[in-house]
């Protein structure tokens, strides 16, 4: 279970990075 939460954080990261940067270049 640890790991698998572990990759679910990680993954939920790589996502809000990703937002993230579609967001800063929505906004520029």
């Amino acid at each position: 279970i640890t790991t698998h939460q572990s990759l679910s954080q990680s993954d939920m990261l790589s996502f809000f990075r990703r937002f993230n940067k579609n967001t800063d270049k929505i906004h520029q």
